[in-house]
């Protein structure tokens, strides 16, 4: 089994920012990283030998092309393109047709991200947002309190519907409403199926029809594929369709904490984490907010959002739900949290979890299929299953890793996680009411390596506690 070590994850924990063992990107060795190095020192000085070849073949042949450069030195071509991303051959006045794509436009340019066009639009598009957040913010200033309350309140239920209206003609294949505006009149999002009316009332996951979200910036302890040099795009929402006694985010799931925001604004949030140089938007327990979420990647990427879609929830779904997302979301990142059904109603309150959350894993499969990454290893397209292990559970852990295998085999990518902190209500149950052995850990992960796995990422020791937790503090939002 190809292990595949991470220090962290977001689902139910966050990684710790210490010495960890990794394995090599490239030759696989175990090596410990001083500075979060991808690549052991061996590979690194292989690596330097290589772009040593690449400058002097570039200083030998000016003005040639990315291509020409990899022919005639038998340089991996991602080698030469991050070479030329970081200025390489610019700092040192050397061939500028040594050229890649702009990440909104496609034109060539020879450094950075953006040409000086789509920089200078950008420019634009940011100042103009400026401005207009300017004029509404004097022109509020001049009604009163109430006008300027009742206003605010018209006009944000006014755009909602405006938005959804105009992407959602279609919306879910149901028997009575085809609008996604009426999906959230009476809900069925999830397999509660509370249906009620979200513009009146809320159901078990507590969520209203307007978009709440705590927290959004650059995450860099999620699986190394979905990470890159800046980390993944992660936006969390507020609210959750299940009741986890050991949900360590628990101040945005179960005390509802978070800020009210619009369908643009959302489509804003997505850009500028794109700008911020995130590998993907990855949007954090997003199941009850998929209309909005929808409507607000479709503006997004009519205003130049490139970068993958991650959909990180817990895999309680519904499979029409899942439909809509066709096209719109890139990589699935579920949970797969228990085989057992008792597990699931006493931990989780959720019945039927099990096979729930298979058939919308196999559906998850379905709309993206095999794993596709590009050229500087980040996963462009695919599925990633996570799991956290329970202490005195491990016998479950290896019952769905088990069924994953059997189901996909190496298709998909299996994460193994041992960040499980005793949080919240979890000192009322006295089977999880305390941290997992490595014992436990590891004795699933061997169970792992001997049905033969290979594309699985496991955690190293260090992710363990509540300092680990996000501060929520609706950066971003």
């Amino acid at each position: 089994m190809a292990l595949m070590r991470r220090p962290g994850s977001r689902t139910a924990g966050f990684g710790a920012n210490k010495p960890v063992l990794k394995n090599c990107v490239e030759c696989g060795r175990i090596f410990s990283p001083i500075r979060g190095e991808k690549i052991c020192r061996d590979c690194r000085l292989k690596e330097e030998e290589l772009e040593r070849q690449v400058m002097s073949y570039v200083r030998d042949h000016p003005g040639i092309s990315i291509s020409e450069a990899v022919r005639g030195t038998g340089v991996p071509e991602k080698i030469v393109k991050r070479m030329a991303r970081e200025g390489m051959f610019v700092t040192q006045g050397l061939a500028t047709n040594v050229t890649y794509p702009c990440t909104r436009c496609g034109k060539p340019i020879t450094s950075g991200t953006y040409c000086t066009d789509c920089l200078q639009t950008l420019r634009n598009e940011t100042k103009k947002a400026a401005e207009a957040m300017n004029i509404r913010v004097r022109e509020t200033k001049k009604m009163s309190t109430i006008d300027r309350l009742n206003a605010e309140a018209k006009r944000e239920v006014d755009n909602e519907n405006r938005v959804i209206e105009r992407h959602f003609s279609k919306g879910m294949q149901v028997e009575k409403q085809n609008s996604m505006k009426n999906l959230l009149e009476s809900c069925e999002l999830c397999p509660r199926r509370c249906k009620v009316n979200r513009k009146k009332s809320v159901g078990f996951c507590g969520a209203s029809e307007k978009i709440c979200a705590a927290l959004a910036g650059l995450h860099k302890w999620e699986e190394p594929c979905l990470v890159g040099e800046n980390g993944a795009g992660t936006i969390f929402f507020s609210h959750c369709n299940l009741k986890c006694v050991f949900c360590q985010n628990f101040k945005i799931s179960r005390e509802n904490f978070g800020k009210e925001i619009s369908i643009e604004r959302l489509a804003e949030i997505f850009i500028e984490q794109q700008n911020r140089g995130a590998a993907n938007v990855e949007l954090v327990t997003p199941t009850h907010y998929v209309p909005q979420i929808c409507a607000a990647i479709d503006i997004a990427k009519k205003s130049g959002l490139k970068i993958p879609v991650v959909y990180n929830s817990n895999a309680y779904e519904n499979l029409e739900t899942l439909d809509l997302l066709k096209n719109r979301v890139d990589i699935f990142l579920p949970d797969l949290k228990y085989f057992s059904d008792e597990l699931a109603k006493n931990y989780s309150n959720a019945p039927n979890y099990f096979e729930i959350a298979t058939a919308a894993i196999k559906k998850m499969f379905e709309l993206v299929g095999e794993s596709k990454f590009n050229s500087e290893d980040l996963m462009i397209r695919g599925v990633i299953v996570r799991h956290l292990i329970l202490p005195n559970a491990r016998h479950d852990s290896m019952k769905i890793i088990y069924w994953l295998y059997k189901t996909f085999g190496d298709k998909i990518f299996i994460s193994l996680m041992n960040q499980y902190t005793p949080i919240f209500r979890a000192g009322d149950f006295k089977k999880i009411s305390r941290r997992l052995t490595k014992f436990e850990y590891k004795s699933v992960i061997n169970y792992a390596a001997e049905l033969g796995i290979k594309n699985c990422f496991v955690q190293t020791q260090g992710a363990v506690g509540e300092n680990f937790i996000p501060n929520f503090n609706l950066a971003g939002i």
